[in-house]
């Protein structure tokens, strides 16, 4: 009987032995797991809270232009949209006269949406630009993040059902990207277009000469 028990504490032993050895492994692969979320890291990084808080005083003659012009076009819609609703809750209501200032209404609506588009251009390119400038750095900064943290494997916020916010890279990017990218010019170069907008006319100009040279010479 001694000698079974003896054989049972040695295997037992021998068992928690294997698990020992084997935590440490477990523990340094969930430890090379994290995830992120890029837009948030840079939307919180300084060179983007400091360049939205400077685009209000450069930009304020065309945000102040915009809201003279939304309270404009919400001026012309009150009375139609009061005429509208009057007529549609008629027991006979008119459907001629509905269509008419529905159209009406949707006009005002195009037309305003069209001229603050217009006013605000500079603006959005503004904030495009900044948003450029920090996307050139997001790669770097997670790079940097991950050895900095020994991450082997980083997943996006969106893909992470649930997770400790110990795993959260988030704010490790963002320490970086204000390393790497303090500041960011809010005013862009003259003629300045995004990047997509610069391929796509760069991809034009590329198949401008092929489908010239594809085309059969008059005789």
């Amino acid at each position: 009987m001694k000698h079974l028990i003896k054989a049972a504490s040695l295997a037992l032993a021998a068992t928690t032995a294997t698990v020992s050895l084997a935590a440490p492994v477990a523990a340094q692969q969930v430890k090379g797991i994290a995830f992120a979320d890029l837009e948030a890291a840079a939307r919180q990084s300084s060179a983007y809270t400091t360049a939205a808080q400077q685009r209000q005083t450069t930009y304020a003659a065309q945000i102040s232009q915009a809201q003279s012009a939304r309270q404009a076009a919400a001026q012309r819609l009150e009375p139609l949209a009061n005429q509208f609703n009057t007529a549609r809750q008629s027991a006979t209501p008119d459907q001629t006269q509905l269509q008419t200032l529905y159209g009406q209404i949707q006009q005002i609506q195009n037309d305003s949406e069209q001229q603050l588009q217009q006013i605000l251009q500079p603006v959005a390119l503004s904030e495009a630009y900044v948003n450029e400038q920090i996307s050139d750095q997001l790669k770097a900064a997670v790079d940097a993040a991950r050895a900095q943290a020994k991450v082997s494997l980083l997943l996006g916020a969106g893909s992470v059902i649930d997770g400790d916010d110990a795993y959260d890279l988030t704010d490790e990017i963002t320490a970086q990207l204000n390393r790497l990218i303090p500041a960011a010019q809010i005013v862009p170069p003259a003629g300045w277009l995004p990047r997509a907008q610069r391929e796509r006319l760069a991809a034009q100009q590329q198949a401008q000469p092929a489908a010239a040279a594809a085309q059969p010479e008059s005789r």
